[in-house]
């Protein structure tokens, strides 16, 4: 079994092409990302299969489900991957004028309607050769930051990271109370939280933060109330019509009102608690790419026109 074992060693491919299958969960889609023809992609896997003596992944409804030890290999692959690539990386040229591969940028839902346009157009415009991808923050976008997937993610410092991804804050944000012109609230000479906290309330959905239970339940508890909250979406437009048509409160940071909407406003509040809470380092707008690339020049190049055009914003 050992001599079996070390005449099929397996390579540095065959671990790029496992954690590519592990984060789409599909061949197919591996084959695309990779270049390479499905049958490679399962020739690799079944490399692994007979390796471990382990299934790997096994089919299911939802795609390719991992077995406990492809899980396991998924924890220590990209550390070894990055390694071997950061020497390449580090000391290799990076011209966007001649660039013709992929890049690849996930943002966080709170950032595409503002950014994604002028993101994606002044990256076209420098590398017009590049073929790039700009998708949504979601739950396996740290782990394709890891894997070389993703270039480079956006979304706020609230995101627990693992030890091969760095974290670079570019600004600062804070979260507001809105809620539209004509709300009854605004009827008030002055409001109080007891005011605020009657209304109903419809929260945002931020991947890695609250999407399991809204963080404003337990804050708002330890101000002595209740939140009602009715509504829940990563839909920013569906949330301000809500907003917009009912009497629903909206808790998000500024990103989720542009300068120039007049028929929402801000409910103007003055309590050390609630700003404590609400106003910490949690909402620093950040980068997050890989540990080994934070001397790429191709990922310097890419924070330097995220940065300019959010702080521009």
């Amino acid at each position: 079994m050992e001599t079996n074992r070390k005449e099929n060693m397996i390579d540095l491919n065959v671990l790029r092409i496992f954690q590519v299958v592990y984060i789409t969960k599909n061949t197919s889609l591996a084959a695309k990302k990779l270049d390479i023809s499905q049958p490679q992609v399962s020739r690799s896997l079944q490399k692994l299969r007979n390796y471990y003596n382990d299934a790997i992944f096994i089919r299911s409804k939802n795609g390719l489900s991992p077995t406990p030890l492809a899980d396991k290999l998924s924890e220590v692959i990209p550390s070894i991957l990055d390694s071997i690539y950061s020497v390449e990386k580090n000391n290799s040229t990076f011209e966007p004028s001649s660039y013709n591969r992929e890049i690849t940028i996930a943002l966080s839902t709170v950032f595409q309607n503002d950014f994604a346009y002028e993101i994606a157009e002044e990256i076209s415009k420098k590398a017009p050769n590049a073929k790039l991808n700009i998708i949504t923050w979601d739950d396996k976008t740290l782990s394709a930051i890891s894997s070389n997937f993703i270039d480079i993610g956006v979304n706020y410092s609230y995101v627990t990271t693992p030890k091969d991804i760095y974290l670079e804050r570019i600004q600062k944000d804070r979260f507001y109370l809105f809620a539209r012109n004509g709300h009854p609230i605004f009827n008030k000479p002055q409001y109080t939280l007891k005011d605020i906290f009657e209304n109903d309330f419809c929260v945002s959905i931020l991947k890695g933060f609250n999407d399991s239970k809204p963080i404003a339940i337990d804050i708002v508890k330890t101000l002595g109330y209740e939140l009602k909250v009715r509504q829940r979406s990563d839909n920013i437009a569906l949330l301000k019509k809500i907003v917009l048509n009912t009497n629903s409160i909206l808790i998000g940071t500024s990103r989720f009102i542009e300068q120039d909407c007049k028929e929402i406003r801000e409910i103007d509040i003055d309590v050390e608690e609630y700003s404590k809470y609400f106003e910490g380092d949690r909402v620093y707008t950040s980068v997050f790419f890989q540990q080994s690339n934070r001397k790429s020049e191709k990922i310097i190049w890419l924070k330097k026109i995220i940065n300019e055009i959010i702080n521009k914003g």
